[in-house]
């Protein structure tokens, strides 16, 4: 009995070992098959059918490839919108498939690696859609019925390489504030994304590398992020940038109420941004914020930014710039990204700054006065620091605080207004002071030395030629020191 139990089991054994010889050998043949151009043309060609009725719109693949371990390749894939517009092409793309669970309604991807692929979007006339909204609610499975369950396509890595995007918005009109927003287009495009996840509408990724060059001269070295996208939300973490002049680490979480929000940035998308360890320079803000242009200045910088770019707070905010410049405080900026129209209310803390790092600092090339170029007596102030507050806009403002010198100190009520036509200071406003070294500040200290104030100033200029100065109120004569 034993025995005749043995036989039967080993003739099932032989039977499966056959069996699974038989499957590989099918399999082996199977790859083989597709790898003529014939059979790769008849697959392109079922892909091609499938997709297009699938997708509602005109999908061609000129090859087919599928190699062992389900890597699956299209070669030359275009897909048109559903205007008949190219939208997508790629030399190549890749699928990795690691899983397919149909029961389960899973796809595994390990891979999807994008080559030479060219993507045009553009938001279509007259509506807040995109042209590849049809695409990305085709992936989230929007049109099903409520009880059929959702597909869910996950990958370990998204990849491009050598490619271009452009994205055109066809509603875009003169009065939004960004115009590089109209016409957007990425060429050398390179992209390496991790942990990739669409489920439904929403998609989460790491961003291990990408970089372009942006048709407005703004160059991305490097990018990296753990990201989580949804139709109304952007949380972005551990973001690191790299461009020539500027490197960023920071947190950030935007809102909107659809992407076409973005076409008006600077007031429908609200973020909440907390930066590390950051260094910004305008050479790259100029870029995006054209009224800026002719300012070089870079400056690092830690705090929070919250609101809108046309309503912006910054809290707990410091700022280090030039080799003496250090500012901490709260600031409200309402009417960016024309800085000529964006009003200050700024809280200051601590700032500390000399002349030749105020001097340094360079104003948009529209300013009728690039640099402030103060007085060259003001050097003699030394390290120069400020607590109070300053409100107003970049030509006209009112500075009301302490600033503590190296020669003294004073209180001051004073508004600052610039001639728009002669770039010349005018000022206004009260100043106290006790004790001040006006001898060291004028450069004659065997004549003079201490004096005290508190008066009404009024004047304009801040040279020998164009200074016209009116001061009424209280002087202690200055301690005469010598001849």
């Amino acid at each position: 009995m034993q025995e005749k139990d043995n036989k039967i089991i080993k003739k099932r054994w032989s039977w499966w070992k056959t069996s699974l010889r038989v499957l590989l050998l099918l399999f082996v043949l199977l790859i083989g098959v597709v790898q003529f151009p014939t059979v790769q043309t008849w697959l392109a060609k079922k892909a091609s059918e499938y997709l297009s009725k699938e997708l509602e719109a005109k999908v061609e693949v000129e090859r087919a490839r599928v190699n062992f371990f389900l890597d699956f390749v299209l070669i030359n894939l275009s897909i048109q919108d559903r205007k008949g517009n190219d939208m997508i092409q790629a030399g190549s793309i890749r699928f990795d498939v690691q899983s397919i669970a149909p029961f389960s309604r899973k796809i595994g991807i390990r891979t999807v690696e994008l080559r030479d692929a060219n993507i045009n979007l553009y938001r279509i006339k007259d509506s807040d859609e995109l042209n590849i909204d049809f695409l990305i609610d085709y992936f989230s499975r929007r049109q099903q019925p409520e009880h059929e369950e959702q597909w869910t396509i996950t990958t370990q890595g998204l990849k491009l390489s050598e490619s271009f995007f452009s994205f055109t918005d066809h509603n875009f009109t003169s009065n939004q504030p960004l115009p590089f927003m109209q016409e957007v287009e990425l060429k050398n495009l390179s992209l390496d994304a991790r942990n990739f996840s669409l489920q439904n509408d929403t998609l989460s990724l790491y961003i291990a590398q990408f970089g372009f060059e942006q048709n407005n001269g703004f160059t991305l070295n490097n990018l990296s992020a753990k990201l989580l996208l949804t139709p109304t939300v952007s949380d972005i973490s551990n973001l690191a940038i790299t461009t020539p002049n500027s490197q960023l680490n920071l947190s950030a979480q935007f809102t909107y109420d659809s992407l076409a929000s973005f076409s008006n940035f600077s007031s429908d998308v609200n973020f909440n941004i907390e930066l590390g360890g950051t260094t910004i320079s305008m050479l790259d803000i100029t870029h995006f914020v054209p009224s800026l242009d002719g300012m070089d200045a870079s400056a690092s910088i830690k705090g929070n930014l919250s609101g809108t770019l046309d309503n912006l707070r910054a809290d707990s905010i410091k700022v280090l710039y030039g080799r003496n410049t250090i500012a901490a405080g709260n600031f409200h900026l309402r009417g960016l990204p024309n800085i000529h129209n964006t009003f200050f209310n700024l809280n200051i803390r601590d700032l500390q700054t000399s002349v030749s790092d105020v001097n340094s600092f360079q104003l948009p090339y529209r300013s009728a006065n690039r640099s402030p170029q103060l007085p060259a007596t003001l050097t003699n102030l030394g390290r120069i620091s400020f607590n109070g507050w300053v409100t107003g806009f970049i030509n006209d403002m009112v500075a009301f605080g302490n600033l503590n010198t190296s020669i003294g100190k004073l209180s001051s009520d004073i508004r600052l207004l610039i001639d728009p036509a002669t770039g010349l200071p005018g000022y206004k406003g009260e100043i106290v002071t006790n004790g001040f070294n006006v001898g060291k500040f004028l450069g004659a200290e065997q004549q003079l030395g201490l004096f005290s104030l508190n008066a009404v100033v009024e004047g304009r200029g801040h040279t020998r030629q164009t200074a016209d100065l009116n001061i009424n109120g209280n002087i202690e004569p200055a301690i005469v020191t010598g001849k």
